[in-house]
């Protein structure tokens, strides 16, 4: 076995796709780290994204000029979703959900593209990742939502 001196520095810089299913409790197991400006939850099968999907996500972030260590990707796989849990004290600027998820408490009547405030965080329902791929109108209504949410010009 290897020592490492530094083990925080494995995963320094490097983008990492959570997933937040316990099999048997199907609950989020995942909390927000102190560094997350922009929290994107979205729902994939195989519990991965392909990689036009990451390029896109990726591609929208940086253009909301959130930089790659600031975002935090995870991927609900039919758990329910206590956002307040998730959260807990940790104030993100953002909270994107792609597509209808399972949501706790009175989260559930979100409109697509209407941002919500929550206690200081800014919630945003677009369509599912694969959806919002091939529909350029959902992109253009996502992106004006998010221009206005986050005051870029």
């Amino acid at each position: 076995m290897i020592k490492l001196e530094l083990p925080e520095l494995l995963f320094d810089k490097q983008k990492i796709y959570g997933h937040l299913t316990d099999v048997e409790k199907k609950e989020t197991q995942l909390i927000v780290n102190d560094e997350t400006e922009a929290l994107v939850l979205y729902e994939a099968k195989n519990s991965e994204i392909t990689g036009s999907q990451k390029e896109m996500l990726d591609k929208m972030m940086a253009a909301c000029k959130f930089t790659h260590n600031k975002v935090q990707y995870m991927n609900v796989n039919g758990a329910k979703i206590a956002l307040g849990q998730l959260l807990g004290s940790k104030v993100p600027k953002l909270v994107l959900l792609f597509g209808k998820l399972p949501l706790s408490g009175n989260l559930g009547q979100l409109a697509k593209h209407q941002p919500v405030n929550l206690g200081g965080v800014n919630v945003i329902l677009t369509e599912q990742l694969d959806k919002l791929e091939v529909s350029n109108a959902d992109k253009k209504g996502l992106w004006e939502t998010l221009k206005m949410v986050l005051n870029i010009k």
